[in-house]
């Protein structure tokens, strides 16, 4: 499941939805999961994010299937004012992180 909160943004959910799912189950993840994508201001994000303005944020859980038979996978944060395609980009990116692959 994804929980797409747009905060007053313009946000098409059912396209977030398509792009987390489809990252996440390409990575291998089957089952049920979780993720929650949060679209904030600039400063909402500046004030999660104290060194230089980012377009999105990550905050990744244990991946531990839950009693309930969910894998909560984490928590990503997006800056609302990005176009479509680039917050797509980054939502991709986000999932990566929160699946524990990362870059140099």
């Amino acid at each position: 499941m994804v929980n797409v909160f747009p905060n007053g943004f313009a946000v098409d959910a059912k396209c977030v939805r398509d792009v987390v799912d489809r990252v996440i189950k390409q990575h291998g993840v089957t089952g049920n999961y979780e993720v929650n994508v949060n679209f904030v201001t600039e400063q909402e994000m500046s004030r999660l994010h104290d060194k230089k303005p980012h377009e999105v944020l990550s905050f990744p859980l244990d991946q531990e299937t839950g009693p309930d038979g969910v894998t909560r996978l984490g928590d990503i944060v997006v800056l609302g004012t990005l176009p479509p395609d680039k917050r797509d980009h980054w939502i991709a990116h986000a999932c990566l992180h929160l699946l524990g692959i990362h870059h140099e």
